[in-house]
């Protein structure tokens, strides 16, 4: 045993034990595979996080690829983590939603598993079909080769430090919204899942999922959107996502999108799965505010995507979001519908899934539904939760929630042959339409008159003496058509909410924010302000770091 191998054997907290599988080959490149606690008895150094190459947040862990130098370094600093070996060189990695013993033996059955919290196992398998081969009621999440996220640590006993937005959207005024909401038709809805349960099965593999893809593209393409297929393959088979996008009107590269996985899964899944709840309802929805929001005009574009093979490990979001990402696209938020119209109990609540840095997401979204739907919610926030299309948003930084009858399923006919439209509720399924198509609706901001500018930008001057040190923020922007002066507004967490900082309406394009806290962190918006006084919409937001 080498001295790292010492250090961790001493150091590390080995608390679950190796999986019996056939040997499997060590990596040759002395990268391991390990689970550390976010709470630590004290936080590394920055150069050891920057080492860590996040692969899985979880609520309460980071699953991290990281070299053998690093945590070695880590034990010796008093740091606990787990390290998963011997994983064999280019496998791939899931998520698996359950820590069961049970259900950890029948993964065994395909690969190396590790129980990793109270909710999920890690699966390393070099079988791209282990949908096939584990229990239905199992859901994967493929893992990405690596996220857009940095791990971050705290001490115990110490609160993390993190700022959250009690209110994060300001409801647009005026009959807009009301109108929308309107709108929303309980027979469209019901035509849609019905339209989806008779090709008996989705299942990703088989060509009536292809089918159904390909009358989702018919349908938002009728509604007269510019819609594409996003293809992509998994386990050796093709399919794609449907994007349909409704582009904004004054600042097009700022997306908010709204998606449902249309494959469905069932204990016989290649010859019957209808996925009535799971998941006709979601995809149901996503074209019905697709039929009603295509009418109207948006500040932002709105995207509606129809995600495939979410069943198999969320590979259609996978590649959405990996792709988003890679091109630089700015996603302020999405909202992913799964399971919307089976009531256990009425009233029935929706929750909303969300990790800690989405939570202003999910208090927009109560917020919308409280004032335009109605409909109660019940926010949960935890980063473990992965099992939908959500989560690979989540690794990429970008914020998300998941809109769900229940976060553990409690419909008796989840992943059945039996999963129908008979069983549904179409009140519920109707009240959620509305509430997420109010949600991306103020996202989005109804077009209105004075338009706010489509281009802001914050420069930052920092000044330091003995006695101060304070930055002075200079925020910028172009003409808006029909402002006749504009107001700045100003918040500590992103997405507000906001306070307007300026006195009084100002008649240029400059403003100067001066004699801040240093270290603070800023993001502002900008409104247009007509003749008449008359407010409109906020900008694109921009930081000031």
């Amino acid at each position: 045993m080498n001295r790292t191998r010492r250090v961790l054997a001493a150091s590390a907290l080995l608390a679950l034990s190796l999986a019996p599988v056939t040997p499997a080959r060590s990596r040759s490149d002395g990268v391991l595979l390990a689970r550390i606690d976010k709470v630590q008895p004290r936080v590394p150094r920055a150069a050891l996080a920057a080492g860590m190459e996040v692969v899985q947040e979880l609520q309460n862990a980071w699953l991290v690829r990281l070299s053998e130098t690093i945590a070695s370094r880590l034990a010796e600093a008093g740091m606990s983590l787990q390290i998963f070996e011997p994983v064999p060189e280019g496998d791939v990695l899931f998520l698996v939603s359950s820590s069961a013993p049970a259900d950890v033996e029948a993964l065994r059955q395909v690969g190396a598993a590790w129980p990793l919290d109270a909710t999920n196992s890690l699966l390393v398998t070099n079988d791209e079909e282990a949908r096939a081969r584990i229990p239905a009621h199992l859901h994967l999440k493929r893992l990405a080769d690596r996220l857009a996220v940095t791990p971050t640590f705290r001490v115990a006993g110490r609160l993390a430090a993190m700022a959250r937005a009690v209110s994060a959207v300001r409801l647009p005024p005026g009959p807009a919204i009301p109108d929308m909401v309107g709108q929303v038709s309980t027979q469209a809805l019901t035509d849609t899942i019905k339209e989806l349960e008779s090709f008996q099965t989705r299942y990703a593999s088989q060509p009536s999922c292809a089918a159904a893809g390909a009358r989702l593209f018919d349908a938002f393409s009728a509604l007269g959107l510019v819609v594409e297929r996003d293809d992509f393959t998994f386990g050796g088979y093709g399919t794609a996502n449907i994007v349909a996008t409704l582009p904004g009107r004054t600042s097009p590269d700022q997306i908010v999108v709204v998606g449902a996985h249309y494959d469905s899964y069932s204990n016989d899944p290649t010859h019957l799965a209808p996925g009535a709840d799971d998941n006709g309802s979601g995809t149901a929805a996503v074209l019905e505010l697709a039929r009603v929001l295509g009418r109207d005009s948006f500040d932002f574009t709105i995207k509606f995507v129809a995600f495939s093979a979410e069943e198999w490990g969320l590979y259609g979001s996978k590649h959405f979001a990996q792709d988003a990402r890679g091109a630089g696209q700015k996603i302020l938020a999405v909202v992913n519908l799964d399971m919307v119209a089976y009531t256990d109990r009425l009233p029935e609540d929706l929750d909303l899934i969300v990790n800690p840095q989405s939570e202003w997401l999910a208090n927009a979204f109560a917020s919308a539904a409280s004032a335009y739907a109605p409909l109660p919610t019940l926010k949960v926030v935890n980063a473990s939760f992965t099992r939908s299309d959500h989560a690979p948003f989540w690794d990429q930084g970008y914020s998300a929630v998941c809109g769900i009858e229940d976060a553990n399923p409690s419909n008796p006919n989840y992943h059945k042959t039996y999963d129908t439209f008979s069983t549904l509720n179409m009140d519920f399924e109707t009240a959620v339409a509305r509430a997420s198509l109010a949600t991306i609706a103020a996202l989005a901001q109804p077009f209105v008159s004075p338009q706010p500018p489509s281009t802001v930008k914050a420069d930052v001057q920092v000044v330091a003496s003995l006695f101060l040190r304070a930055k002075t923020a200079y925020v910028s922007w172009t003409a808006a058509p029909g402002a006749a002066a504009y107001n700045v507004h100003r918040s500590p967490v992103s997405r507000g909410p906001y306070t307007r900082v300026n006195r009084t309406p100002i008649a240029g394009r400059t403003f100067v924010d001066r004699l801040m806290p240093a270290g603070a962190v800023y993001y502002y918006v900008v409104t247009s302000v007509d003749a008449n006084g008359h407010e409109g919409n906020y900008s694109a937001e921009v930081a000031l770091r």
